[in-house]
């Protein structure tokens, strides 16, 4: 008689339980294999986000690692190479960067970006030597600046940067054109 007490209450929490619908926790955070940029529009893993808020990005990418608060927020996606910038309090993405090598601040990725980012269809690549991408993608009118280029087609801007010093894209950054003052 007293097993079944105190079996009873055990099997009621466990019964009642399986019928309070479950919350939704925090996202695992998942490593895109693509992102697309093409006409003005981002795609990741060929879901085309509709808009470029913070949410947007983290209903893909899930929970961030690292969150850092210095002149923009930072969003660090240290697993997957990616760093989102949301200038504080808008919720919406100021820069993303997407890093095929390592630098070294502390809100920096640990790893390198795995996946494949294409701008129109056409991969960019760790490496890749600036004046080919600049013939690529004639549309971007990509600038001569050899530290960090930077173009822009359909209200998202492009920046091309190299780190550490190695020739080559080691990062690239996108998000929404500045409006000319």
């Amino acid at each position: 008689m007293k097993r079944t007490f105190l079996f009873l209450p055990a099997f009621l929490f466990l019964l009642l339980g399986s019928f309070v619908p479950a919350g939704k926790g925090p996202v695992k955070q998942v490593c895109p294999n693509s992102i697309d940029i093409t006409d003005g529009r981002v795609s990741i893993d060929g879901k085309t986000l509709d808009d470029l808020s913070i949410r947007s990005f983290q209903e893909i990418l899930g929970e961030p690692t690292k969150i850092s608060k210095l002149a923009n927020t930072i969003y660090t996606y240290s697993n997957c190479g990616i760093c989102i910038y949301e200038t504080p309090g808008t919720g919406m993405l100021n820069e993303m960067q997407v890093h095929f090598r390592h630098e070294k601040q502390d809100y920096a990725p640990k790893k390198n970006f795995k996946g494949v980012f294409t701008l129109q269809g056409k991969v960019i690549s760790n490496g890749e030597n600036y004046d080919n991408i600049r013939s690529a993608f004639p549309e971007y009118k990509f600038d001569r600046d050899e530290t960090y280029p930077e173009g822009s087609k359909d209200g998202i801007y492009v920046l091309l940067d190299k780190p550490d010093k190695k020739p080559g894209v080691g990062c690239v950054s996108f998000g929404p054109k500045k409006k000319e003052e």
